[in-house]
């Protein structure tokens, strides 16, 4: 009976030590659980907090310049030929930092190596990493904020500056607005869009030079040239 009554008393001692370890067991795991919640969460507002500095640090669409673009890769290890805007096409690279537009906004391009190769440029970044990447780039343009830019000379102009400018003739016509300034190597070129308030519905390519453009009055955003509406 006394053996009986002993070795129910050490189920009873067995059981109470098992809730106690159960209990001091749970009430660890539950520390373990609400440590490790708490690293999810700061690790969480860590990352919002660099999302939201990344965001506030991308500049404003209206404060940049297209300088360049991307055109197609140039060998196996991520590197692409680049157009550049500039007169020294070469300046391009003493503009920093660099902006890609992209389809989800601007983000950031790093120049890592550049060179000139043969009569153009090619040139290496940080965010594109191999000839993959680099397929998928063909065409992206490249931005800077425009306090970055040198100043411009007396009659001199950067591209972005021109584009939407009205284009009027010494026949007093209006011919319709800049939408594009490109290079054909002779000399640059400026597209002019007729609209619904133009001489006529004519699309014209009007050389840049100073035998063609007479005066440029940034005020009134207006361009006269020397070109008939007949050429």
């Amino acid at each position: 009976m006394v053996v009986i009554e002993t070795f129910v008393a050490k189920l009873r001692y067995d059981s109470v030590d098992f809730r106690i370890h159960s209990v001091t067991g749970l009430t660890r795991v539950r520390h373990q659980l609400f440590i490790a919640f708490d690293a999810i969460v700061f690790a969480i507002a860590v990352l919002i907090i660099v999302r939201l500095a990344a965001m506030s640090s991308v500049p404003n669409a209206s404060a940049l310049m297209k300088i360049g673009q991307l055109k197609k890769p140039y060998g196996i290890k991520g590197w692409l030929w680049v157009f550049s805007d500039t007169d020294d096409r070469t300046a391009i690279f003493d503009m920093k930092p660099w902006w890609m537009k992209t389809a989800t906004g601007m983000k950031p391009l790093t120049v890592k190596a550049w060179r000139e190769q043969g009569t153009g440029i090619v040139a290496q970044f940080e965010q594109i990493p191999d000839r993959n990447v680099a397929e998928t780039m063909n065409g992206v343009t490249v931005w800077v904020e425009q306090n970055v830019l040198p100043e411009t000379a007396e009659d001199e102009y950067y591209w972005s500056d021109l584009v939407s400018l009205r284009v009027m003739n010494e026949q007093d016509e209006y011919l319709g607005n800049i939408t594009e300034m490109f290079e054909t190597g002779a000399h640059d070129i400026m597209r002019v869009t007729a609209n619904s308030d133009s001489l006529d519905n004519e699309e014209r390519l009007i050389p840049w030079h100073k035998q063609t453009v007479i005066e440029v009055n940034m005020t009134e955003k207006t361009v006269l040239v020397a070109w008939p509406s007949d050429y």
